[in-house]
C-alpha cells in the first residue's frame, strides 16, 4: 500500500498509471528492503486516489464536537461510529460498533457497574452516557 494525504504530489505525477505505481513499488522495495523488485513473480496494482481516509490536524476536536451535538439532539441515544471518527480499518469499525452496542444495551437494561472485562471505549460510553442521563433528567448518576 502507498500514498496517502501527505503524498498527494506523486499522485499528481503518476495518475492512474498502474504501470507507474509497479515502477515506484519496485523501486521501493529495492531501496527499503534490498530486495531485487524486478524479480517479482507476481504484482497488481489498484490505483485509489481516496482509498483510506487519514485524521489531519484538529479531528479528535471535530469529532468530539460532533459526538457532543450528537447527544445533546438525542439524549445520548444515538452513536455514531465508523472510519470518520474512531479508525480506519475494518477491525477498527467492527470493534467499535460492537463496543457502542454493548454500552447501549446495557445503558438501556439499566446497567450500572462496568464490569472488569469492558473495554477502555466502552467505559468511555458508559460514563459520557449516564452524564447525559444524570444532566437530562436530574437523576443520579451512577459510577464507572
Amino acid at each position: 500500500m502507498m500514498g496517502g494525504a501527505r503524498h498527494q504530489s506523486t499522485f499528481d505525477r503518476l495518475g492512474n498509471d498502474p504501470e507507474a505505481w509497479l515502477d515506484l513499488a519496485k523501486k521501493g522495495v529495492q531501496r527499503q528492503l534490498g530486495v531485487d523488485g524486478e524479480s517479482a513473480q507476481v504484482a497488481k496494482v489498484l490505483v485509489s486516489e481516496q482509498a483510506i481516509p487519514q485524521y489531519q490536524v484538529g479531528h479528535n476536536d471535530r469529532k468530539i464536537q460532533i459526538q457532543d451535538s450528537l447527544d445533546e439532539a438525542w439524549d445520548a441515544r444515538l452513536t455514531v461510529v465508523g472510519s470518520a471518527l474512531h479508525g480506519v480499518s475494518v477491525n477498527d469499525c467492527v470493534n467499535n460498533a460492537r463496543e457502542a452496542a454493548a454500552a447501549h444495551a446495557r445503558f438501556l437494561s439499566d446497567w450500572s457497574l462496568c464490569p472488569s472485562d469492558s473495554t477502555p471505549r466502552e467505559r468511555e460510553m458508559l460514563r459520557e452516557i449516564k452524564r447525559l442521563r444524570k444532566k437530562a433528567t436530574g437523576a443520579p448518576g451512577d459510577s464507572v
